[in-house]
Protein backbone atom coordinates (compact mmCIF):
# COMPACT_ATOMS: atom_id res chain seq x y z
CA UNK A 1 0.00 0.00 0.00
CA UNK A 2 3.05 2.27 0.46
CA UNK A 3 3.07 5.21 -1.88
CA UNK A 4 -1.15 4.40 -3.02
CA UNK A 5 -3.75 7.16 -2.70
CA UNK A 6 -6.28 5.69 -1.05
CA UNK A 7 -9.78 8.29 -1.14
CA UNK A 8 -7.53 11.41 -0.45
CA UNK A 9 -4.84 10.22 1.09
CA UNK A 10 -1.08 9.13 0.05
CA UNK A 11 0.01 6.30 2.26
CA UNK A 12 3.48 6.53 3.51
CA UNK A 13 4.42 4.55 6.10
CA UNK A 14 3.06 1.25 7.72
CA UNK A 15 1.97 2.17 11.27
CA UNK A 16 0.97 -1.28 12.53
CA UNK A 17 -2.26 -3.79 12.75
CA UNK A 18 -5.49 -2.95 14.14
CA UNK A 19 -8.33 -5.80 14.63
CA UNK A 20 -10.27 -4.71 12.16
CA UNK A 21 -7.17 -3.38 9.70
CA UNK A 22 -3.99 -2.59 9.13
CA UNK A 23 -3.13 0.93 9.88
CA UNK A 24 -0.65 3.56 7.68
CA UNK A 25 0.64 6.67 8.10
CA UNK A 26 -0.86 9.14 5.41
CA UNK A 27 -0.89 12.53 3.67
CA UNK A 28 -3.91 14.44 2.59
CA UNK A 29 -3.69 15.38 -0.83
CA UNK A 30 -6.21 18.41 0.07
CA UNK A 31 -5.20 21.56 0.11
CA UNK A 32 -5.24 23.05 3.99
CA UNK A 33 -8.00 25.16 3.49
CA UNK A 34 -10.28 21.84 2.55
CA UNK A 35 -9.13 19.56 4.63
CA UNK A 36 -6.80 19.58 7.81
CA UNK A 37 -4.58 17.53 9.54
CA UNK A 38 -2.29 17.04 6.64
CA UNK A 39 -0.44 14.01 8.39
CA UNK A 40 -3.41 11.23 9.73
CA UNK A 41 -3.72 8.18 11.21
CA UNK A 42 -5.43 5.17 7.77
CA UNK A 43 -6.78 1.93 9.05
CA UNK A 44 -7.52 -0.12 5.54
CA UNK A 45 -9.22 -3.10 5.32
CA UNK A 46 -9.36 -4.97 2.20
CA UNK A 47 -12.95 -5.78 0.30
CA UNK A 48 -14.06 -9.35 0.64
CA UNK A 49 -16.45 -10.97 -2.21
CA UNK A 50 -19.32 -10.16 0.19
CA UNK A 51 -18.08 -6.47 0.34
CA UNK A 52 -18.28 -5.92 -3.65
CA UNK A 53 -21.55 -7.42 -3.34
CA UNK A 54 -23.23 -4.14 -1.08
CA UNK A 55 -22.09 -0.54 -0.87
CA UNK A 56 -21.70 -0.51 3.06
CA UNK A 57 -18.67 0.40 4.67
CA UNK A 58 -17.12 -1.72 8.02
CA UNK A 59 -16.01 1.29 9.16
CA UNK A 60 -19.41 3.36 9.39
CA UNK A 61 -20.39 2.07 12.90
CA UNK A 62 -16.99 2.54 14.11
CA UNK A 63 -16.75 6.08 12.36
CA UNK A 64 -19.47 7.48 14.29
CA UNK A 65 -19.46 6.09 17.68
CA UNK A 66 -15.75 7.71 17.46
CA UNK A 67 -17.29 10.77 16.70
CA UNK A 68 -19.68 10.68 19.38
CA UNK A 69 -16.65 9.65 22.06
CA UNK A 70 -14.51 12.50 20.67
CA UNK A 71 -17.34 14.95 20.45
CA UNK A 72 -17.99 14.32 23.98
CA UNK A 73 -14.49 14.60 25.52
CA UNK A 74 -11.88 15.36 22.46
CA UNK A 75 -9.04 14.83 25.44
CA UNK A 76 -9.71 11.25 25.81
CA UNK A 77 -10.61 10.07 21.84
CA UNK A 78 -9.13 10.30 18.88
CA UNK A 79 -10.33 12.81 16.49
CA UNK A 80 -12.10 10.90 13.15
CA UNK A 81 -11.33 12.81 10.34
CA UNK A 82 -13.77 10.15 7.96
CA UNK A 83 -13.81 6.83 6.47
CA UNK A 84 -14.98 5.74 2.98
CA UNK A 85 -14.51 3.03 0.35
CA UNK A 86 -12.86 2.79 -3.19
CA UNK A 87 -12.93 -0.15 -5.44
CA UNK A 88 -10.62 -2.42 -3.60
CA UNK A 89 -10.83 -1.18 0.05
CA UNK A 90 -12.58 0.22 2.91
CA UNK A 91 -10.45 2.65 5.16
CA UNK A 92 -10.99 4.69 8.16
CA UNK A 93 -9.04 8.18 8.66
CA UNK A 94 -7.96 9.52 12.14
CA UNK A 95 -6.29 12.05 14.26
CA UNK A 96 -2.32 10.99 14.09
CA UNK A 97 -0.57 10.23 17.30
CA UNK A 98 2.96 9.27 18.44
CA UNK A 99 2.96 5.32 19.75
CA UNK A 100 0.20 2.89 20.67
CA UNK A 101 0.07 2.62 24.60
CA UNK A 102 1.56 -0.98 24.25
CA UNK A 103 4.79 0.91 23.03
CA UNK A 104 5.21 3.15 25.31
CA UNK A 105 5.16 0.86 28.04
CA UNK A 106 7.63 -1.81 26.32
CA UNK A 107 9.60 1.53 27.02
CA UNK A 108 8.88 1.89 29.93
CA UNK A 109 9.41 -0.86 31.98
CA UNK A 110 13.44 -0.88 31.37
CA UNK A 111 13.02 2.54 33.02
CA UNK A 112 10.97 1.20 36.11
CA UNK A 113 13.79 -1.46 36.72
CA UNK A 114 16.42 1.51 37.14
CA UNK A 115 13.72 3.32 39.51
CA UNK A 116 10.71 5.33 39.25
CA UNK A 117 11.25 8.63 39.39
CA UNK A 118 8.84 11.39 39.88
CA UNK A 119 9.03 12.42 36.56
CA UNK A 120 8.11 9.47 35.30
CA UNK A 121 5.28 8.42 38.11
CA UNK A 122 3.64 11.89 36.88
CA UNK A 123 3.72 10.64 32.83
CA UNK A 124 1.79 7.33 33.96
CA UNK A 125 -0.83 8.75 36.85
CA UNK A 126 -1.59 11.31 33.71
CA UNK A 127 -1.27 8.44 31.30
CA UNK A 128 -3.55 6.19 34.02
CA UNK A 129 -5.93 8.76 34.26
CA UNK A 130 -6.97 9.49 30.51
CA UNK A 131 -7.82 5.79 30.10
CA UNK A 132 -10.27 5.88 33.51
CA UNK A 133 -11.91 9.15 31.86
CA UNK A 134 -12.14 7.55 28.40
CA UNK A 135 -14.11 4.58 30.21
CA UNK A 136 -16.35 7.12 32.08
CA UNK A 137 -17.23 8.87 28.62
CA UNK A 138 -18.41 5.80 27.04
CA UNK A 139 -20.04 4.67 30.43
CA UNK A 140 -22.14 8.13 30.33
CA UNK A 141 -22.96 7.81 26.72
CA UNK A 142 -24.34 4.13 27.09
CA UNK A 143 -21.37 2.27 26.18
CA UNK A 144 -19.10 -0.46 27.28
CA UNK A 145 -15.67 -0.17 24.96
CA UNK A 146 -15.28 -4.12 26.22
CA UNK A 147 -11.80 -4.63 23.68
CA UNK A 148 -9.28 -2.89 26.38
CA UNK A 149 -6.27 -3.04 25.29
CA UNK A 150 -2.97 -0.93 24.96
CA UNK A 151 -3.07 -1.81 21.18
CA UNK A 152 -6.21 0.72 21.59
CA UNK A 153 -4.98 3.54 23.55
CA UNK A 154 -2.39 5.73 21.40
CA UNK A 155 -0.33 8.42 23.14
CA UNK A 156 1.05 11.96 22.44
CA UNK A 157 2.89 13.61 25.01
CA UNK A 158 1.42 12.64 28.42
CA UNK A 159 -2.42 12.02 27.22
CA UNK A 160 -3.31 8.58 26.02
CA UNK A 161 -6.46 8.54 23.58
CA UNK A 162 -8.79 5.88 23.02
CA UNK A 163 -8.85 4.51 19.58
CA UNK A 164 -10.45 1.40 18.71
CA UNK A 165 -14.30 1.24 19.45
CA UNK A 166 -14.95 -1.84 17.03
CA UNK A 167 -15.91 -3.95 19.63
CA UNK A 168 -18.14 -1.85 22.01
CA UNK A 169 -21.67 -2.54 22.79
CA UNK A 170 -25.14 -0.25 24.47
CA UNK A 171 -25.65 -1.28 27.41
CA UNK A 172 -29.13 -2.05 28.96
CA UNK A 173 -30.35 -4.30 31.39
CA UNK A 174 -30.35 -7.27 29.06
CA UNK A 175 -27.26 -6.72 27.22
CA UNK A 176 -25.28 -9.90 26.83
CA UNK A 177 -21.92 -10.20 25.47
CA UNK A 178 -22.35 -11.27 21.53
CA UNK A 179 -19.11 -12.29 21.23
CA UNK A 180 -15.56 -12.37 22.78
CA UNK A 181 -13.80 -10.00 20.01
CA UNK A 182 -11.58 -8.91 22.88
CA UNK A 183 -8.05 -9.11 23.96
CA UNK A 184 -8.10 -12.56 25.92
CA UNK A 185 -4.96 -11.20 28.16
CA UNK A 186 -7.00 -8.35 29.34
CA UNK A 187 -10.36 -9.09 28.63
CA UNK A 188 -12.86 -9.20 32.03
CA UNK A 189 -13.29 -12.35 33.35
CA UNK A 190 -17.32 -11.72 32.90
CA UNK A 191 -16.69 -11.78 29.06
CA UNK A 192 -18.13 -14.85 27.52
CA UNK A 193 -20.77 -15.53 25.01
CA UNK A 194 -24.78 -15.01 26.34
CA UNK A 195 -22.85 -13.22 29.64
CA UNK A 196 -24.26 -10.22 31.37
CA UNK A 197 -22.62 -6.94 29.87
CA UNK A 198 -21.42 -4.35 32.40
CA UNK A 199 -19.79 -1.30 32.93
CA UNK A 200 -17.52 -2.60 35.36
CA UNK A 201 -16.32 -5.29 32.93
CA UNK A 202 -14.49 -2.39 31.29
CA UNK A 203 -12.75 -1.21 34.82
CA UNK A 204 -11.64 -4.47 35.66
CA UNK A 205 -10.11 -4.89 32.08
CA UNK A 206 -8.38 -1.72 32.58
CA UNK A 207 -7.10 -2.81 35.97
CA UNK A 208 -5.08 -6.00 34.25
CA UNK A 209 -3.92 -3.70 31.46
CA UNK A 210 -1.83 -1.25 34.08
CA UNK A 211 -0.94 -3.78 36.06
CA UNK A 212 0.89 -5.97 32.94
CA UNK A 213 2.37 -2.57 32.10
CA UNK A 214 3.84 -1.48 35.31
CA UNK A 215 4.72 -5.63 36.36
CA UNK A 216 4.71 -7.63 33.57
CA UNK A 217 3.32 -10.26 36.14
CA UNK A 218 0.15 -11.03 35.15
CA UNK A 219 -0.55 -14.73 36.54
CA UNK A 220 -2.22 -15.84 32.98
CA UNK A 221 0.72 -13.76 31.43
CA UNK A 222 1.75 -17.45 29.38
CA UNK A 223 -1.60 -18.68 28.56
CA UNK A 224 -2.45 -18.92 25.46
CA UNK A 225 -5.38 -20.40 25.47
CA UNK A 226 -8.94 -18.08 26.03
CA UNK A 227 -11.18 -20.18 28.28
CA UNK A 228 -8.01 -21.35 30.66
CA UNK A 229 -7.16 -17.13 31.03
CA UNK A 230 -10.60 -16.73 32.17
CA UNK A 231 -10.26 -19.63 34.49
CA UNK A 232 -7.28 -18.40 35.99
CA UNK A 233 -8.60 -14.59 36.51
CA UNK A 234 -11.93 -15.87 38.00
CA UNK A 235 -9.51 -17.79 40.37
CA UNK A 236 -7.48 -15.32 41.03
CA UNK A 237 -10.44 -13.16 41.84
CA UNK A 238 -11.70 -15.80 44.41
CA UNK A 239 -8.76 -15.22 46.42
CA UNK A 240 -8.68 -11.94 45.82
CA UNK A 241 -6.31 -11.22 49.07
CA UNK A 242 -3.89 -13.77 48.11
CA UNK A 243 -3.06 -12.36 44.85
CA UNK A 244 -4.49 -8.33 44.87
CA UNK A 245 -4.23 -7.91 48.53
CA UNK A 246 -1.17 -5.62 48.76
CA UNK A 247 -2.77 -2.98 45.83
CA UNK A 248 -3.66 0.59 46.07
CA UNK A 249 -7.52 1.14 46.78
CA UNK A 250 -7.47 2.45 43.22
CA UNK A 251 -6.88 -1.03 41.55
CA UNK A 252 -8.23 -2.66 43.84
CA UNK A 253 -11.87 -0.67 43.49
CA UNK A 254 -11.35 -1.87 39.84
CA UNK A 255 -11.30 -5.09 40.08
CA UNK A 256 -14.05 -4.88 43.05
CA UNK A 257 -16.92 -3.26 41.85
CA UNK A 258 -19.30 -5.49 42.88
CA UNK A 259 -21.89 -7.07 39.68
CA UNK A 260 -24.85 -7.42 41.49
CA UNK A 261 -24.84 -3.84 41.97
CA UNK A 262 -24.85 -3.09 38.66
CA UNK A 263 -27.96 -1.77 38.43
CA UNK A 264 -27.03 1.09 41.20
CA UNK A 265 -23.96 1.89 39.01
CA UNK A 266 -23.75 5.40 38.49
CA UNK A 267 -20.82 6.49 35.90
CA UNK A 268 -20.28 9.54 37.69
CA UNK A 269 -20.57 8.73 41.41
CA UNK A 270 -17.99 6.03 40.42
CA UNK A 271 -15.67 8.13 38.14
CA UNK A 272 -15.36 10.73 40.59
CA UNK A 273 -14.59 8.26 42.87
CA UNK A 274 -11.84 6.63 41.03
CA UNK A 275 -10.16 10.28 39.95
CA UNK A 276 -10.24 10.62 43.97
CA UNK A 277 -7.78 7.40 44.23
CA UNK A 278 -6.11 8.89 41.37
CA UNK A 279 -5.41 11.96 42.50
CA UNK A 280 -4.55 10.05 46.00
CA UNK A 281 -1.75 7.77 44.72
CA UNK A 282 1.87 9.09 45.20
CA UNK A 283 4.75 7.79 43.41
CA UNK A 284 5.39 5.42 46.45
CA UNK A 285 2.64 3.35 45.84
CA UNK A 286 3.61 2.61 42.34
CA UNK A 287 6.92 1.95 42.80
CA UNK A 288 5.40 -0.65 45.56
CA UNK A 289 3.35 -2.21 42.44
CA UNK A 290 6.46 -2.62 40.58
CA UNK A 291 8.47 -4.30 43.29
CA UNK A 292 5.84 -5.72 45.25
CA UNK A 293 3.13 -6.97 43.09
CA UNK A 294 3.12 -11.25 43.33
CA UNK A 295 4.22 -13.60 40.87
CA UNK A 296 1.70 -16.07 41.03
CA UNK A 297 1.75 -17.53 37.80
CA UNK A 298 3.68 -20.90 39.78
CA UNK A 299 0.29 -21.25 41.54
CA UNK A 300 -1.35 -22.36 38.01
CA UNK A 301 1.03 -24.67 36.64
CA UNK A 302 -1.16 -27.74 36.48
CA UNK A 303 -3.53 -25.71 34.24
CA UNK A 304 -3.13 -27.94 31.30
CA UNK A 305 -1.76 -25.58 28.40
CA UNK A 306 -0.98 -22.95 30.61
CA UNK A 307 3.16 -23.41 29.91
Amino acid sequence: MIEQTVGSYEVSEFLGYGNTGTVYKAQSTCSEAECSPSSVALKIASKTQRDHECTGNPFAKEFDLLAAMHAANPACFVRPLGCGTTENVHFLATELMDETLDRWGERLRPMLVSGLTDKVAVTILSKLRSTIDALATAHALGYSIRDISPRNFLVKDDVAKAIDLSSAIFITCDTVHPDTRVTPRYASSNVVVGGKAQYSDDYEALCYLWLDILTDRLAWRKCKKPSLIREIKLACLDAFTEHYGNLPPLFTSMLRLARNDEEQYDSKDYHKRLVDLVDELQPSDLARIVLDFKDNSSAFVAYDGVF
